[in-house]
């Protein structure tokens, strides 16, 4: 029995013929094909229920997926990923020591040895290939995931915990309408749902955030196991005791740089407080506060969750 297979890749459905009898991996290996999207980098997203496993043997048949049944395919195009690894080679060979002759040095001062400042976790920051950057749409996207990397608490808890991205971009909404965000080879490219469902609205910015904290942890866990939610929520409260500590006074962060806080309309006088510090319970007060936001997000990351397309 010959299946068609409705593949949709960035909003445009194909049309992939199968034989019944075929296995995960050769679906995987023909939409790979079809779409001339390198294996490693592709991700089938099908509907609720039924798991594409490539590592099962059994047949899509037995796996339960039906005539004209529609799978969307995520994934950038080899021809984009060359173009992306020029850039890469391109930046490095512009920022790399340049070797003179001795007969060039003569006279000359050597260089501060002081530490320089560490390079920004985001490496760069694209529109969809969709979008045009120059519009209106597309500027507001991009005024959006500039924030983001600019974010203070943000680059606050990429500094904790080392994280990199190379690539922050948006995720069009009718890519995949129930995914808000996706993270493609532990930090190569983050992409997130910035519009609303109809494409003209704006998701509101804290919950974008958060979503963007939900793909960074992954990072460093792979799925959503207890480990990867313990990562989590503790990504989200040390961002939130980042910043009620810097609505009371100036922090300084890991890097000896010092946050100062734009005054709040509701915001009282400044005062000074060490983050830190036991507690009448005998705990430290970083623990208390980190506990506290632990249990309060449990129930925004459960709706994160399920529209996150992290593997």
């Amino acid at each position: 029995m010959t299946l068609r297979i409705q593949l949709v890749y960035r909003g445009a459905p194909q049309e992939l013929l199968l034989d019944g009898s075929a296995s995960v991996a050769e679906l995987r290996s023909a939409a790979a094909t079809e779409l001339a999207v390198p294996l490693a980098n592709l991700k089938l997203l099908p509907r609720r229920g039924l798991r594409l496993d490539a590592s099962d043997s059994r047949s899509l048949s037995d796996l339960g997926v039906a005539d004209a049944e529609r799978i969307v395919a995520l994934g950038p195009r080899a021809e984009e990923l060359e173009r992306e690894h020029a850039a890469e080679e391109e930046k490095r060979r512009r920022e790399a020591p340049r070797n003179y002759h001795p007969s060039m040095l003569r006279g000359t001062k050597p260089r501060s040895t002081a530490t320089a400042a560490p390079p920004p976790p985001f490496a760069s920051i694209v529109p969809h290939p969709q979008t045009a950057p120059d519009s209106p749409q597309g500027q507001r996207v991009l005024a959006v995931l500039h924030r983001l990397a600019a974010d203070s608490g943000v680059v606050h808890v990429c500094r904790l915990h080392d994280f990199t991205v190379g690539i922050l971009t948006e995720l069009l909404p009718h890519e995949n309408p129930e995914l808000l965000g996706l993270n493609e080879n532990a930090g190569q490219r983050i992409s997130l749902r910035i519009r609303t469902d109809d494409g003209v609205g704006f998701r509101s910015y804290l919950d974008v955030r958060r979503v963007l904290l939900h793909e960074l942890a992954h990072n460093h866990v792979s799925g959503h196991p207890r480990a990867f939610k313990v990562l989590n929520s503790q990504l989200n409260a040390e961002l939130e005791a980042y910043e009620r500590a810097g609505k009371e006074g100036t922090r300084t962060l890991i890097e000896g740089e010092a946050y100062e806080p734009a005054a709040a309309p509701d915001a009282g006088p400044a005062t000074s407080h060490v983050l830190g510090g036991a507690t009448a319970g005998g705990k430290d007060r970083r623990e208390v506060v980190l506990e506290a936001t632990m249990r309060r997000l449990e129930a925004a990351e459960r709706e994160i969750e399920r529209g996150c397309g992290g593997q």
